[in-house]
């Protein structure tokens, strides 16, 4: 097939915003510029979705940041993998202004894992040796949109400066070269069912559920992070032993949340939820655990109450079992947002799909110890 009439072929298979992966070995993600207006903070949201049948093995990555310098820097660069199935619901190929992209996407938009981020104006990682991170096609998506790897990228920038100044980002994602082991992405949500916190009180998830990620045998964890929504403070990781004590951790983080306590990881900001190394391998055994919680915060300090529609007058909506209020947006006694006039009220926050509700979530890539439980992988067969 001549070359113009192969390329127009491509275009008609790819969607708007589209890339087609095939046996390449990069997958590159070009921002498009964007103004900075003067005195601002702005989240960026771009994602795209790579055509593809095959996963993409990644041995690294390059972020690069070139407008970041004066008073114009980048706060962080986050990229995620859609783990999801409704990656032609996405705005593919378009620019979002959301914080912590939770207002783009369909009601699947947190599932995704956190596979490289960085502050620097550039900076190049590389996966241990023999290891791969596998990145998968979600299914055909309904409407006959083709199987793809979706990707996320969340950028924060802040101009300090008098005018304006136009800010872009480069992310290339590497394929591995000779593959070992293969690093897959999971996610552990079982903390959700712990978030419970009535109008104007801060509580953890710890008070209701022991929430626990176990590996089936030894494993070896890269870039364990987090996941939580605006109200979410704090979230705290230990490592557990075969007993069920926690392993002092080598450098331990304070947790905000809790004074005097040090963890393996502390996450406590929603928008940057931050990540163990991507390239120094923890060791889980098989029997040990990562136990994790979240201190949620429904309108005590610096944030806002959750609304609710009334289901029964003067009982507080929203629980655990029944699930999240209906949203409104102001409080009154009798509601045009709420199911027979209802009152809008303050309500309960709990785990819910969308952004005004709440999560409590541990990512990372994993992939199988060598015998021994050994995460060096490099002289294996």
């Amino acid at each position: 097939m001549p070359r113009l009439l192969l390329l127009a072929a491509l275009a008609c298979v790819a969607l708007a915003g589209d890339v087609v992966a095939g046996d390449r070995k990069t997958i590159t993600v070009k921002l498009p510029r964007f103004t900075m207006p003067p005195a601002s903070n702005i989240e960026l949201c771009y994602f795209l979705r790579v055509s593809t049948t095959t996963p993409f093995e990644m041995g690294g990555w390059r972020i690069q940041h070139p407008t970041a310098k004066g008073g114009l820097q980048n706060q962080h660069g986050l990229v995620y993998l859609y783990t999801g199935e409704r990656g032609a619901e996405f705005q593919s190929g378009a620019l979002v202004q959301s914080r912590g992209c939770l207002d783009m996407g369909p009601g699947d938009r947190d599932r995704r894992v956190l596979i490289a981020s960085s502050s620097a104006r550039k900076i190049d990682r590389v996966m241990p040796a023999g290891v791969a991170v596998e990145l998968a096609p979600a299914p055909d998506a309904p409407g006959g949109a083709p199987a793809a790897i979706g990707i996320l990228v969340d950028v924060n920038w802040a101009n300090n400066e008098t005018r304006a100044k136009a800010v872009t980002t480069k992310v290339v994602l590497k394929r591995a070269k000779k593959v070992k082991r293969t690093a897959r992405p999971i996610s552990d949500t079982s903390a959700d069912a712990g978030i419970f916190a009535p109008p104007f009180t801060r509580h953890s998830t710890a008070e209701l559920v022991d929430a626990r990620w176990a590996p089936a045998a030894d494993a070896c964890v890269l870039g364990l992070s987090s996941q939580m929504h605006r109200r979410g403070k704090c979230i705290g990781v230990d490592q557990l032993d075969g007993t069920g004590q926690v392993k002092p951790a080598t450098s331990g983080l304070p947790n905000p949340c809790e004074p005097d306590r040090r963890q393996l990881f502390v996450g406590a900001d929603f928008t940057d939820p931050g990540a163990l190394s991507f390239t120094s391998p923890l060791a889980v055994r098989a029997g040990e655990s990562l136990r994790y919680a979240c201190w949620v915060d429904n309108g005590v300090v610096g944030g806002t109450v959750r609304l609710g529609c009334e289901t029964s007058p003067g009982v507080t909506p929203g629980s655990v079992e029944g699930g999240p209020a209906a949203l409104c947006s102001i409080a009154v006694p009798a509601s045009s947002e709420c199911p027979g006039q209802a009152a809008c009220v303050p309500a309960n926050a709990v785990a819910g799909p969308t952004a005004d509700d709440e999560l409590c979530g541990l990512t990372a890539l994993v992939y199988d110890a060598a015998p021994g439980g050994n995460c060096d992988v490099s002289s294996l067969p």
